[in-house]
């Protein structure tokens, strides 16, 4: 799925990278030098969500435009009651 995110400021493409690259839950695949980025068959059996071509949006400096995909029989909505009810209880 393409992604269009607008943000309050300006973004910076390679910031955005540090940030997915160790968001929980995210794998980041972006080396489009080399035609790597993540494709939905790369998704199929893992919880990640696959995040690539990150690039910053040719009409609006406060935009990215990316590339998002995921196994959404595995990540739905069970999956994802589980890793809530798992951050809920670390807190306790």
């Amino acid at each position: 799925m393409a992604v269009h995110a607008v943000f309050a400021h300006e973004v910076n493409q390679k910031q955005a990278q540090e940030i997915l690259s160790t968001a929980a839950g995210v794998k980041l695949v972006d080396d489009p030098e080399n035609y790597v980025f993540p494709t939905p068959a790369d998704a199929v059996g893992t919880d990640p969500t696959w995040v690539g071509r990150v690039r910053k949006s040719i009409d609006n400096p406060m935009a990215l435009d990316l590339f998002v995909c995921g196994d959404n029989l595995r990540k739905g909505a069970a999956l994802n009651t589980a890793q809530i009810a798992e951050l809920v209880a670390k807190e306790f």
